[in-house]
């Protein structure tokens, strides 16, 4: 369980964000205009950049220009972490539970100090939530303080309780265009003084990675462009040992949460279709892509569409290498 001080994060600097500016201007006009919900939910695939638009939705009440510049006093502090006015809480570090509710409570029960205008409490991965904190915090969310905001974001809507979600503003957000994600991962790159990627290296990392750039930034970090050798063996596999085996290599040894293994059995699954195309070769010293018909392909992008709607619904985390173990045994079936 994590403590209260490992739930709190630095936001991500939100000016490197790209393909967002319609989303920013936007939010600013809301701003303006004194017509910014109150508690707005961000939602969207992983790894597009929603926490870092939480930033700029919280640097927008608290910029001295109004405008996320990212320079002033208000933005530095909130870039640091320190600012006064801003509590921030991150699913992502384990559950959200009743003690980070009470303590949005109370950072909201508090009025704005001196030359601010607004006390702002930001959520990342609000799904993590559990039932108690949720239904803890169901009054203040149907009714805020005057002035204060509730920036939430998830990638897993169906795992929020209903409850909760009838109470926020939703913003769907989605992928940046493909051509500014491949020069965003080629300056990521580069900065890293990682080996140069191809544009149609980079292209193909995208896709496989659903279009969200972070997603496909560790891809190419980690080395797994193409998807993990294990999970290759685990769609080639013809007997049960072969399946345990490759599921216990995949994801005990790996480490994986199931949501990172349904991302890399979808790499993966894109992997071998444009493999079969000829559209890609296989890498030398590397296993060949299983050979997938149409059939195939149909059975097993259906199986991963049930498993992913199985996990966003969830309300405990699943195991991934009985999802991974059962995913294998159905198309089998």
């Amino acid at each position: 369980m994590a403590s209260t001080e490992e739930l709190q994060v630095k936001p991500e600097p939100w000016l490197q964000l790209i393909g967002y500016d319609h989303l920013l201007q936007a939010w600013s006009d809301l701003s303006a205009a004194g017509n910014m919900p109150a508690v707005l939910l961000l939602t969207g695939r992983p790894g597009i950049g929603k926490k870092g638009l939480l930033g700029a939705l919280a640097a927008l009440h608290l910029c001295a220009t109004k405008s996320a510049c990212g320079h002033c006093a208000g933005c530095q502090w909130l870039l640091a972490g320190v600012h006064p006015e801003v509590l921030w809480l991150d699913g992502s570090a384990g559950a959200l539970r009743i003690d980070a509710a009470e303590q949005l409570q109370e950072h909201l029960e508090l009025n704005p100090g001196s030359g601010s205008s607004h006390r702002l409490v930001v959520m990342v991965d609000a799904d993590q939530l559990n039932k108690s904190a949720a239904n803890r915090l169901l009054k203040i969310l149907e009714e805020p303080p005057p002035r204060a905001r509730i920036l939430l974001s998830t990638s897993r809507v169906g795992a929020m309780l209903p409850t909760v979600l009838s109470r926020c503003v939703r913003w769907q957000v989605t992928p940046p265009p493909l051509v500014l994600s491949r020069a965003w991962l080629a300056q990521r790159m580069a900065e890293a003084k990682a080996p140069a990627c191809s544009d149609d290296e980079l292209d193909a990392c995208l896709r496989q990675a659903g279009l969200s750039p972070g997603l496909a930034l560790a891809m190419l970090r980690s080395g797994q462009v193409g998807g993990r050798e294990e999970l290759h063996g685990l769609l080639s596999a013809t007997t049960a040992v072969q399946v345990l085996e490759w599921s216990q290599q995949l994801v005990r040894a790996s480490g994986l949460t199931t949501a990172e293994m349904l991302q890399e059995w979808d790499i993966a699954i894109n992997h071998s279709y444009r493999q079969r195309l000829g559209l890609i070769q296989p890498a030398v010293g590397t296993r060949p892509a299983a050979s997938l018909n149409p059939v195939q392909l149909a059975q097993r992008r259906s199986l991963l569409s049930q498993a992913r709607k199985l996990v966003c619904g969830a309300q405990v985390p699943l195991n991934a290498q009985l999802l991974t173990e059962a995913l294998a045994f159905s198309e089998r079936a």
